[in-house]
């Protein structure tokens, strides 16, 4: 099925958002458009690909569907402590529905019933706003009926979080903070006001309630829904744990979106004319308020790259372009291109309001790059991370004029850039004669940044207990220092046998190192792979900056295997290791989150100081 899908930005309440329209122009069009209004926080984050299939699903059936992201989320405006954000999610939300409608009526010529389609607080939203503006069909998948209840699984999670519980990370904004997201006592209280059992729903629509089928059943909704004369549909579905599992742990709940699909179309009827392409005015850029200073604007601008348009990314540009370099972030893990905790978006957006452009983009399966044919969809090291990663240079240096690059990326990320900074692009003589848009990109790397690398050379299958034997090391290594860990040995409450073992391995491991160093040292062209790749990062004349969290263990993996030119790299200055106090590996913390952001800002403005000059971004009007 030929399904399209259009990124924009457009007009909701007081905001500007960020969505994607699915459509599709070879199936007969149904008189419906769907709005799905995400959950928030750590859920919108594991569901994003779920919600991305649902939209394709209901496209597919002949009923386009508007997903977006509320401010404060994804790539839209905003920060979790802005003011009154229940309420502009809810405004937001009839905005959605307005805009969608007028993407449909433009294209029909004739009006069309909607569909609001809410995940877990998502729902609550979108009831809220049905309240006001009444949709003709309402589909709520595992609400929170209760925002009280609500918080107080956030405020659980957060407990369960062993870095929540160091003093460390503390701010000074009162705000809870929960699995990499945070809400003011501001919007607590506003949650604590939902009630779905205090609504009146329009009896005039039709309500689909999904529940999950591996928790026990709250029928008060439904009870609810009932006694007000809501023509009420019921279903438990399966999947709804694979749907939030980790990102590169989620299943795509195929049945609960195939009910969803069939339930919507059997309400729906058949138009006369087919969906046309949208009006190409579509807003594909953004100008926002700059994070660091007050009055200044940055840019964000939407991206479709690659042979078949199939990369999606979004360029963030400073109000007047520099010299400095474009820094390039790669996937973490299988998280969409907004990063781990919106990590990427605020640092592309910190960047640009210190002149820096910045480039996050999903690889092909991952997030918004969908994967055009069979293959493995969400792998977290798909085998053509790197020519995705080169295609994306590339698209840049020809579309923007861009000059040189920094490539970045957490976990995976890392991995992906250390072999995007390996790459060796094809080279000839007569450059005017080559037609590669690739040739010379191995030139205009000039700096490698890894955040909490987990390895450096991945292959299908490859076991990860070497990285688990380097945090085990890391935990007991922290742990020597604990009065309370030493009274756990002695009332031996430890693993005396596990932790044996640690130790003993890690001192094999240790004189390996030494052993693998001395010989890297005499002769380079026997040292072990990474010390060979590392090698040729640093004659490439490539700065490398390693960023690790407390406890992570990827500096210790690369000194393991390549000590001597690590070694080296530091003390010609051609090497930079900082670490982040507090942290955790993907930064789930405000505090760590914000020292990294803060500490990456300072340093590339220390290397690349320039001075504004005439604009390197060529015209793309």
């Amino acid at each position: 099925m030929n399904i399209s899908r259009h990124a924009s930005y457009f007009a909701a309440g007081s905001n500007r958002l960020f969505g994607w329209y699915h459509y599709a122009l070879t199936v007969p069009q149904l008189d419906c458009v769907a709005v799905i209004c995400n959950p928030i926080g750590h859920e919108y984050a594991h569901c994003h690909r779920s919600i991305r299939h649902l939209a394709d699903q209901l496209a597919a059936s002949g009923i386009p569907a508007l997903r977006f992201d509320y401010s404060g989320t994804g790539d839209s405006p905003g920060l979790d402590v802005d003011a009154d954000r229940v309420g502009n999610w809810q405004r937001e939300i009839v905005g959605a529905i307005e805009f969608a409608r007028e993407l449909r009526i433009g294209n029909t010529g004739s009006g069309t019933k909607v569909c609001l389609i809410g995940v877990r607080l998502g729902a609550s939203l979108a009831a809220i706003a049905n309240e006001s503006h009444p949709a003709d069909f309402l589909v709520m998948w595992n609400p929170c009926v209760s925002g009280r209840r609500f918080v107080r699984e956030l405020q659980a999670i957060s407990a369960m979080s062993t870095s929540a519980k160091d003093s460390s990370t503390t701010v000074e904004q009162p705000m809870l903070e929960s699995a990499g997201f945070a809400l003011s006592n501001e919007t607590i209280l506003q949650l604590h006001a939902v009630n779905l059992l205090d609504l009146k729903f329009n009896s005039a629509g039709k309500v689909l309630l999904l529940d999950r089928d591996d928790l026990s059943v709250d029928a008060t909704l439904h009870d609810h829904l009932v006694e007000s004369g809501v023509q009420v549909d019921y279903r438990t579905v399966p999947g709804y744990a694979g749907m939030v599992a980790e990102p590169q742990f989620t299943v795509v709940p195929q049945q609960a979106i195939g009910t969803i699909t069939s339930w919507l179309s059997s309400h729906c009827a058949v138009l006369r004319v087919r969906q046309s392409a949208i009006p190409v005015a579509a807003a594909n850029s953004l100008v926002l308020a700059s994070p660091s200073h007050g009055g200044e604007k940055i840019t964000e601008q939407i991206c479709h790259f690659g042979a078949d348009q199939h990369l999606f990314g979004i360029l963030t540009k400073p109000n007047e372009v520099t010299e400095k370099p474009l820094i390039v972030l790669f996937n973490a893990g299988c998280v969409h291109h907004i990063g781990p905790n919106r990590l990427y978006v605020t640092l592309c957006r910190h960047l640009a309001s210190e002149g820096f452009s910045a480039f996050r983009f999903d690889l092909e399966s991952l997030g918004d790059s969908v994967l055009r044919g069979t293959g493995r969809e969400n792998h977290p090291y798909p085998d053509h991370a790197v020519s995705d990663g080169i295609e994306a240079l590339a698209y840049l240096r020809e579309k923007f004029g861009v000059k040189t690059f920094i490539v970045a990326g957490l976990c995976s990320g890392a991995h992906t850039a250390f072999h995007v900074g390996l790459y060796e692009a094809p080279c000839s003589e007569n450059r005017a004669e080559n037609s590669d848009p690739t040739m010379g990109i191995n030139e205009q790397v000039t700096e490698v940044v890894l955040i909490n690398p987990l390895t450096f050379r991945w292959t299908e299958g490859m076991s990860l207990d070497t990285v688990k034997h380097f945090w085990a090391v890391q935990r007991y290594r922290k742990s020597a220092f604990s009065s309370s860990s030493w009274r756990k040995l002695l009332s031996g409450k430890v693993d005396l046998l596990n932790l044996v073992k640690t130790l003993q391995g890690h001192g094999v491991r240790t004189l390996g190192s030494r052993f693998s160093g001395m010989i890297e040292r005499f002769s380079p062209k026997k040292g072990t792979q990474l010390s060979q790749d590392f090698r040729q990062l640093v004659l490439r004349k490539r700065h490398i900056r390693m960023i690790i969290a407390e406890g992570d263990p990827g500096e210790e993996i690369l000194i393991a295997e390549a000590k001597y030119i690590v070694k080296c790299a530091h003390r010609n200055g051609q090497m930079e290791t900082h670490h982040v106090r507090g942290g955790d590996h993907t930064f789930t913390q405000f505090a760590p989150r914000m020292q990294l952001v803060r500490y990456l800002v300072d340093a590339l403005g220390r290397r690349h100081k320039s001075r504004t000059t005439e604009p390197t971004f060529k015209n793309v009007n």
